[in-house]
């Protein structure tokens, strides 16, 4: 006797079950976050206050931020500092580390290479520019024979005049500073909240500008993934609505987003 296959069995086979599976896949990949309580961010082991120093008591506005969404998710964020081009490759080629902070699709594209990240809305905006003394604010690109930068950073800003200029690497904000101001440099290409912060801690505010007559941008600072493109969804989320607490926060943290 032969058995027939019934025209409800076949529109099981073919439609119902399929859905089915796709569901159940999406719910086991959301039910993968729900279960990952703890994730670790990849941070740069520099004294960039009053953005990140995970070294001080007071890590800065973005470990702020960042913790605030932990609390309001129930996650909780472990964070491990590395040199920048070590947090790059933990986060791309080791996938050591779940979320990288700061970042910045421009950034490190020789290890980046096709991968994959994803980026947050942006969590702060920076003003980066070159930073003279104040009595040569107005200074002409071609007078900058050695600029100082962070030993790791590209100074963007300088792409087209590198081959005219020396870049004398040092390990922290407050150092790039003390070069300009002993004259063994002539600029110091950094973030403008930055600089001001440390000019204070140095007593030496007001000595160092950002000057106009030099190249100058404003640009974001992300948060990046690999692994955990639906957390970052909900950081957005949380970005929108909880706007007006962080532009609170960033006040508190005197953070320049322009150049006035």
């Amino acid at each position: 006797m032969k058995k027939y296959i019934g025209t409800s069995a076949i529109l099981w086979l073919l439609v119902i079950a399929p859905v089915i599976q796709s569901n159940a896949t999406e719910l086991m990949a959301a039910s993968k976050i729900d279960e990952v309580k703890s994730f670790v961010v990849g941070v740069e082991n520099i004294d960039y206050f009053p953005h990140h120093a995970f070294k001080r008591a007071d890590k800065g506005v973005a470990l702020v931020i960042l913790d605030l969404f932990a609390r309001q998710m129930g996650y909780q964020f472990l964070y491990q500092e590395y040199p920048i081009r070590r947090l790059r490759t933990n986060l791309i080629t080791h996938r050591t580390v779940d979320f990288s902070y700061p970042d910045h699709p421009s950034w490190s594209p020789e290890i980046k290479g096709n991968t994959a990240i994803i980026y947050s809305d942006p969590v702060v905006h920076v003003v980066s520019g070159t930073m003279v003394p104040r009595e040569l604010d107005g200074i002409a690109p071609e007078m900058i024979k050695v600029l100082a930068v962070i030993r790791g950073f590209t100074p963007t800003l300088w792409e087209g005049r590198l081959n005219s200029v020396q870049l004398l690497e040092v390990s922290d904000a407050q150092s790039m500073l003390k070069m300009v101001l002993l004259g063994r440099a002539d600029g110091a290409d950094m973030d403008l909240s930055v600089a001001n912060y440390h000019l204070k801690e140095m007593d030496a505010e007001g000595e160092l500008v950002m000057t106009k007559s030099l190249a100058y941008t404003r640009f974001p600072f992300y948060l990046s993934t690999v692994k955990y493109p639906k957390v970052v969804d909900q950081f957005n989320q949380f970005l929108h609505d909880n706007a007006k607490q962080i532009e609170a926060i960033k006040r508190e943290y005197a953070i320049l987003e322009v150049l006035n």
